[in-house]
């Protein structure tokens, strides 16, 4: 496993903890310790004692250029399939939280829905307080806060223009 190694005490004051090297062997019983920061020194050396490799389609760039560099890297076998099944059964955990989502999702929203708001920004802003206030950590997306012009705009993330308003009928 890599991770971010562990941190002094003076950037954990600043930046907080982060879970290191000793949180992946005490906490994640991880067989193998190793710092992002030596990633590129000991992968090959992994790989090349490793009988098989899974790894998605995102991977291949990165193994690339370890075979430019003369690292022996066996064909991986396509890891998304199974991470694909994985999704589809939720853990009691996981529904306990999609149903926290949801509800603080869609309490946030019928609120939003009950003013007028002057900016995307704000509206957007407002949405991501309602979220938290409601047990989520954030928002599950990049949220498509759009008016005007912009409101049939599948993936408009800007969320920076005016809202105007206009009376039924005119």
């Amino acid at each position: 496993m890599f991770v971010t190694p562990d941190r002094n005490s003076w950037d954990t004051l600043w930046n907080g903890p982060v879970n290191g090297l000793v949180a992946a062997r005490d906490v994640w019983n991880a067989d193998e310790v190793y710092s992002i920061d030596d990633v590129d020194m000991e992968l090959p050396k992994i790989l090349a004692r490793s009988t098989s490799i899974y790894a998605t389609s995102e991977a291949e760039p990165f193994l690339q250029r370890l075979r430019n560099q003369g690292v022996t890297v066996k064909q991986p076998f396509n890891l998304t399939p199974r991470i694909a099944e994985l999704r589809a059964v939720k853990s009691p955990g996981e529904i306990r939280n999609m149903r926290l989502a949801g509800r603080a999702s869609g309490r946030g929203f019928n609120k939003a829905m009950s003013r007028q708001w002057k900016s995307e920004a704000e509206l957007w802003a407002y949405l991501a307080w309602r979220f938290r206030v409601g047990g989520c950590e954030k928002e599950a997306y990049v949220p498509v806060v759009a008016g005007g012009r912009n409101a049939c705009t599948i993936h408009y993330t800007r969320n920076d223009e005016k809202l105007r308003y206009a009376l039924a009928g005119c």
